[in-house]
């Protein structure tokens, strides 16, 4: 059996640049949908506007709070109308159709520790190194200036160790304002410390 649960649902925020940015652009877009997969017939690839407003507001909310998060750069309507079960002025689930929509955010990186954890998990060390590499020079950079001498086995472990303070730091920034995230597994987790996931959330 996986040492870790397998993904119920698709990723909601899929990177959409993944080419190192120019020195202008030090933060790179994402787009909320439900993505469309094989392995999750069940979801048709679309958001609605309800959902992308939600995002929208809650991220912009905790930024101004100061608490680390991906920022909502815009929020369009596709003009489509999205099936979906939602619930009825009598409180019961009954299925309605809603506007759809796709919400765009920004963050340094979309990088997740389920990432890490998917290719542990299938023993493909060259594919968990190469990715280990990408997010140390991508979120981690820093760390390379102040020791450039330094083997990468130790700039690795100065990564996990300051990814694991910066998980720590956010959870008590959440706990501070009152945030619950109802969905907390390590897809939802951003190895840069950020909140990543305004799905099943409440303040």
């Amino acid at each position: 059996a996986p040492p870790f649960a397998p993904p119920s649902a698709p990723p909601s925020a899929p990177a959409l640049r993944h080419r190192p940015p120019p020195p202008a652009l030090r933060h790179r877009p994402s787009a909320t949908l439900a993505v469309a997969a094989p392995v999750w017939p069940q979801f048709d690839g679309r958001a609605v506007l309800r959902s992308c407003v939600r995002e929208f507001l809650a991220s912009e909310a905790m930024a101004a709070l100061r608490v680390p998060t991906t920022r909502c750069l815009c929020v369009v309507a596709t003009g489509d109308a999205v099936t979906r079960q939602w619930y009825g002025e009598d409180g019961r689930e009954r299925v309605v159709n809603e506007p759809g929509a796709v919400g765009t955010r920004v963050a340094r990186s979309y990088l997740r520790f389920g990432q890490m954890e998917l290719f542990t998990q299938r023993g493909e060390l060259p594919l968990l190194q190469e990715l280990a590499e990408h997010a140390l020079t991508r979120e981690f950079g820093h760390l390379l200036l102040q020791h450039p001498d330094e083997p990468r086995t130790r700039s690795y472990v100065r990564m996990f160790r300051e990814a694991c303070e910066r998980q720590a730091l956010l959870m008590a920034e959440w706990l501070r304002v009152g945030y619950c995230q109802g969905n907390m597994n390590s897809d939802n987790a951003a190895l840069g410390g950020v909140t990543l996931d305004y799905g099943p959330a409440g303040a």
